[in-house]
């Protein structure tokens, strides 16, 4: 095993006790619990340059952090023309779009909703582009709508969802996705106690695609995508999650020069995602 490997995992674990523990049946957090970790024998160096921080999934977008072109996604489809998918939920009208590799995941998040009783959901908006956007915010205004460079539905990782049994923040489909949306990666973007850091007004309809580990931990620790990236990049030794019985590796790089020399496993699969903001995160899948 190489040296900086065998450092990685001395110092996983004997970070500090004052690290939070979480202690529910479904989300863990605890840097001594994960045998898997030891596994992980084969690493490989990769050099990200400065433009992966505008790339992936946890992409803080917010009247700080623009994004950039990089960041649009591929494969965009319209719902209301799709065949390939058996939507089980209502659309507002026929310019909704998303990215192809986020349909699937909104649908088995309905189909949960849908076992226990809940049909009645309502996707209102999707993937916007830089045009749409900003007409958007000229009719609307800045009460109402960011301009153009500064909305997560750029990413087209941001939904807009309804309900037609009324406003989601009264209706059982709008009180099940904030409760249950981290299941499957979603997290309440805008929660209504975090408006002083979000800068954001309420949304109860605004749902984020993050993806797991992370919607989880933030879901557990009442974190907002703010919130997340600074905690994250404050366990740079890094974090050992265990969600629903599956084990993650979460690895922090602060990406403060042109090119950046990163360690990732060879027989492990993983993820990278800039933040946006000055840095990536690794997650790395322990279950195969």
């Amino acid at each position: 095993m190489k040296k900086w490997a065998i450092l990685l995992l001395s110092i996983v674990a004997i970070i500090a006790i004052s690290h939070l523990l979480i202690t529910s049946s479904e989300i863990n957090i605890e840097p001594l619990a994960s045998p898997k970790l030891a596994e992980i024998e084969d690493w490989e160096e990769m050099t990200l340059s400065q433009s992966e921080i505008s790339k992936g999934d946890l992409l803080l977008v917010n009247h700080e952090h623009p994004i950039s072109e990089l960041a649009l996604p591929e494969n965009v489809i319209n719902l209301y023309d799709q065949n390939q998918f058996d939507l089980n939920f209502g659309l507002m009208n026929t310019d909704l779009w998303l990215p192809e590799r986020m349909v699937l995941p909104f649908i088995e998040m309905i189909e949960e909703a849908n076992s226990v009783g809940i049909h009645d959901f309502l996707m209102t908006s999707g993937f916007r582009g830089f045009a749409s956007q900003e007409q958007l915010y000229e009719e609307k205004g800045s009460e109402f709508a960011l301009p153009a460079g500064y909305s997560e539905h750029h990413l087209g990782l941001a939904l807009d969802v309804g309900s037609k049994n009324g406003l989601m923040s009264e209706a059982t489909e709008g009180k099940w996705l904030a409760k249950n949306a981290w299941k499957h990666g979603f997290i309440l973007r805008y929660p209504e106690h975090k408006t002083d850091i979000t800068g954001i007004s309420y949304e109860p309809w605004h749902f984020r695609y993050v993806g797991l580990p992370h919607s989880a931990i933030m879901y557990e620790h009442d974190l907002v995508l703010e919130e997340y990236i600074e905690y994250v990049s404050g366990y740079q030794e890094g974090l050992l999650v265990t969600v629903n019985a599956k084990d993650y590796l979460i690895l922090y790089y602060s990406l403060d020069t042109d090119e950046k020399q990163i360690h990732v496993p060879v027989n492990y699969p993983y993820e990278i995602s800039g933040t946006n903001v000055e840095g990536i995160i690794v997650t790395i899948d322990l279950n195969v």
